[in-house]
């Protein structure tokens, strides 16, 4: 059987698409070489969760896709953060603000801390519940 042309010319994807089969490529790959554990801190005060992430000089890791708008801080460190705009450079101290639908993939330069702080309106503190509020996971294969 003979393929047609528009059987075999490549489909025409956004940057959007492009970069989520990036991050699912980069997921395989830690997967498969896990450079070491990335600890997280999670603390509640009245109607705030602030979510704190220890990552370590030479790791990577990969976002998942954000559901509200939230502020982030890196407070130790320098990384390289990208986007499907791009790659961007962060030195501590830097704060800025993730807008809602965003994803990010990074790469610590140096050991790093990385919080981003949420609206918690019912003071909820399951961490599962609080998670599927402002995250969205891309990769149903992750653990």
């Amino acid at each position: 059987m003979t393929e047609t042309l528009e059987e075999i010319k490549p489909k025409k994807l956004t940057k959007r698409q492009r970069f989520m089969e990036f991050l699912m490529e980069m997921d395989k790959l830690m997967a498969e070489n896990p450079l070491s554990e990335i600890p997280m801190g999670h603390d509640f005060c009245d109607k705030m969760y602030i979510r704190s992430i220890f990552i370590p000089a030479g790791a990577a890791l990969t976002s998942k896709i954000h559901l509200t708008e939230h502020p982030y801080e890196l407070s130790m460190g320098e990384i390289i953060i990208a986007e499907p705009s791009g790659l961007t450079t962060l030195k501590a101290p830097y704060r800025g603000i993730t807008k809602k639908g965003s994803i990010r993939c990074g790469f610590a330069i140096t050991d790093s801390l990385w919080s981003t702080y949420h609206y918690n309106e019912d003071n909820c503190r399951d961490l599962n519940i609080v998670e599927n509020r402002i995250f969205k996971d891309y990769n149903i294969n992750r653990k």
